[in-house]
């Protein structure tokens, strides 16, 4: 079985969401995900997958997170005013 990755240990790197976005306009696919034509090719692997997706809503739910503390301030702001 493959290892997920570490996502919410303390030293895991999450990716800002331009290098996100570029690494998708470049390669037309979320990394760690095999393309299109990999799966046409190779078939699919459904553990692979679902490791990749794992760790691609652990990080999406930490972009969510980060996304609230930042609303939750900018609210605190103007209520300040």
């Amino acid at each position: 079985m493959r290892k997920l990755a570490p996502v919410q240990e303390k030293d895991y790197r999450l990716p800002a969401i331009c290098e996100l976005e570029n690494f998708i306009k470049l390669n037309k696919h979320l990394p760690g995900m095999p393309t299109a034509e990999q799966i046409t090719k190779e078939g699919l692997d459904i553990e692979q997958i679902i490791v990749a997706q794992t760790k691609h809503i652990e990080e999406l739910t930490l972009y969510l997170i980060n996304i609230q503390i930042e609303l939750d301030l900018l609210k605190q702001k103007i209520n300040e005013k």
